[in-house]
């Protein structure tokens, strides 16, 4: 299990994390005068997007060969589950409301609060082709579009004017960034747990690694 998990996990959860921490930062600048903002939204903006990044990506790699409908299935119950354990960070640090007054909310408040940036991952990368794939493009799209779509509902929810205006950016930061970590890891050897099997070998003979492995060959006239 951990071979499987490494590198992409790690890769992915510190560039979310590292995103995080320049949102929270932007954000404590930006919004300090309207709101209780203090120093400690970085370490937890840090948590909150690593938190996203990595879950997202370990969720994909253990549901990735499973039957199509599972991994259906998969998207809205990864999401909800990440963003319940994504937000806890973040919302101690803002004083937001992290735990649902109802509970018919629980139904949709963990999506709601960035759970989505974790469904829309997890859908891209579970796809066949999303964590493996070589191509730079692909990856950078699923970060960005998880980000971007993913945080949307959230900040256009805020009551305070012009909040809306900081998921465009906050959400590429965090998909660009985690986008090229999963993108780094997927040429990694072992990045998805699967090592590539042997070719056949040339014209009908041996593989070249047999060859090693059966000892050394000795060449030239041989005792009498």
């Amino acid at each position: 299990m951990v071979r499987k998990l490494s590198p992409l996990v790690p890769s992915v959860a510190l560039a979310g994390g590292v995103a995080g921490a320049v949102n929270g930062g932007h954000a404590l600048w930006l919004i300090r005068p309207e709101h209780t903002l203090h120093w400690h939204v970085i370490p937890a903006g840090f948590a909150h997007g690593a938190l996203l990044a990595g879950l997202a990506a370990c969720a994909a790699l253990l549901a990735r060969d499973r039957p199509l409908w599972q991994r259906l299935v998969g998207i809205p119950v990864a999401g909800w589950l990440v963003g319940l354990v994504a937000w806890v960070p973040l919302g101690a640090s803002t004083g937001l409301r992290f735990v649902p007054s109802l509970e018919v909310e629980l139904l949709w408040w963990p999506l709601w609060e960035l759970g989505l940036v974790a469904s829309i991952a997890y859908a891209g990368w579970v796809s066949r082709g999303g964590l493996g794939s070589p191509r730079l493009g692909l990856h950078l799209a699923i970060g960005v579009a998880a980000g971007v779509l993913g945080s949307a509902p959230w900040w256009i929810a805020w009551e305070e004017r012009d909040a809306w205006r900081f998921f465009p950016l906050h959400g590429v930061t965090w998909g660009l960034l985690v986008g090229a970590a999963a993108w780094r890891a997927a040429g990694r050897r072992g990045a998805t747990g699967r090592v590539p099997a042997p070719g056949p070998s040339p014209a009908g003979g041996a593989h070249p690694s047999s060859a090693s492995s059966a000892g050394p060959v000795r060449s030239g006239p041989t005792s009498p």
